[in-house]
């Protein structure tokens, strides 16, 4: 943040007023080498990787299987959370968010409660809420992320920690391969919540 205090950059970039970027984001400032291993590391699961984070997918016809497109192949991955859970721990995107929605006049107080609890490191490695130039609508998004979808402990404490500040809605939890992967509601037969609670 440049030197900035943390209230001063929360008060100054709230999301029902920011049109100039799409997210405003708060850090807990975690060393990234934690948040990304690859269990393997050699050119298949590398290319694997690359095709992911570029977001070079497609699902098959039948749609039960998505291709990776490779620089000369591709890849098929079985469309079901056990294949995409092999994926990520092969490639080490393991990065996951809870998801938070508001209305326009809630998202500052929410963001602002989840920002400084992220900013305090209590909640996961980061936060992320969008904003008015994001979102033409009227609803919101936060996304609370956590370092490793399959670390369910994790998950669930940060869960609980958002239900003790008041999220008491059932919330959808998303990895990001997911979102790498064109995974949302209507897209795939594999709902985008890996986990819902």
């Amino acid at each position: 943040m440049g030197g900035q205090c943390v209230e001063c950059y929360l008060t100054s970039n709230l999301p029902s007023s920011v049109e100039d970027k799409p997210w405003v984001w708060a850090d807990s400032f975690e060393p990234p080498s934690r948040f990304r291993k690859r269990t393997i590391s050699d050119e298949e699961t590398i290319a694997l990787s690359r095709a992911v984070l570029d977001s070079r997918s497609e699902p098959s016809a039948d749609g039960k299987s998505l291709w990776l497109l490779l620089e000369n192949d591709r890849y098929e991955i079985p469309l079901t959370a056990e294949a995409i859970d092999k994926l990520a721990l092969r490639t080490g995107i393991l990065v996951g968010k809870w998801l938070v929605y508001r209305p326009r006049e809630e998202i500052d107080s929410a963001w602002l409660a989840i920002a400084r609890a992220t900013f305090n490191k209590t909640l996961g490695r980061g936060a992320k809420v969008s904003t008015s130039e994001e979102n033409k609508a009227k609803r919101h998004v936060i996304c609370i992320y956590t370092r490793n979808f399959l670390d369910l402990e994790d998950v669930k404490r940060v869960r609980g920690l958002l239900r003790d500040m008041g999220f008491i809605e059932p919330l959808c939890y998303k990895p990001d391969i997911y979102t790498y992967l064109d995974i949302y509601s209507g897209t795939t037969k594999l709902s985008p919540c890996r986990y819902r609670e």
